[in-house]
């Protein structure tokens, strides 16, 4: 479950692997982004609209700039790590909204929801 436990577990796992490019609030500020293309910010609307299986899957596979994560963490890091982002999230997300006026930016996706906006 993506309780307080796996988000504390994720804190580390994220502060370890995570915040050279993501920065330490997840913002993509992370002390690399100068030298390499700026991480995204976790915080975004796209972001946090994103299921937590579409995260866990960019976590696995990687991404456009994002290394793969499947052979350094394991599958309950991987869940810790998006347990971690949700919590982050609980801040409030940021930018601008495409799904219309009964959109929530303040409120990351929960599992059970669709896919990408």
């Amino acid at each position: 479950p993506l309780d307080a436990a796996a988000a504390a577990r994720g804190a580390k796992v994220f502060a370890v692997h995570c915040v050279a490019c993501h920065g330490a609030e997840a913002r993509g500020d992370g002390p690399v982004s100068d030298k390499f293309p700026q991480a995204p910010n976790l915080r975004h609307y796209s972001i946090c609209k994103r299921t937590d299986g579409y995260l866990y899957g960019t976590l696995t596979a990687g991404g456009r700039a994002m290394p793969a994560m499947r052979e350094g963490l394991t599958s309950r890091e991987r869940w810790d790590l998006v347990a971690h982002i949700r919590v982050l999230q609980k801040d409030g997300c940021i930018g601008a909204t495409t799904a219309g006026p009964d959109a929530d930016a303040g409120t990351p996706a929960s599992h059970s929801e669709g896919g990408a906006p």
